[in-house]
């Protein structure tokens, strides 16, 4: 014979099963939502999307930069893979 306190207890149970299963769908629809949301923003908010590259890569125009070390040319690393940054000290 099952006593008052176990049947209440169940029914708690069974109620807080059926707000948890509801808070997962929630949950999901919302995440769903807002991953599709992120898709659309990345697909039509990207500048590059649509740009074509050109067949032949065009070169740099020659730069002269003065360092603590002297003049630093651009033609001088031609072939080479050149880094540049440039940072404001102030």
């Amino acid at each position: 014979m099952t006593s008052f306190r176990s049947k209440n207890k169940s029914k708690a149970q069974a109620q807080h099963r059926r707000k948890s299963s509801h808070r997962n769908r929630l949950a999901r629809a919302v995440a769903a939502g807002g991953l599709g949301l992120f898709a659309a923003w990345v697909a039509f908010s990207n500048p590059l999307a649509g740009t074509v590259r050109s067949a032949e890569p065009v070169p740099a125009p020659d730069i002269t930069l003065t360092t603590q070390q002297g003049d630093y040319r651009i033609s001088e690393h031609k072939g080479e893979t050149v880094a540049l940054f440039f940072a404001f000290v102030g």
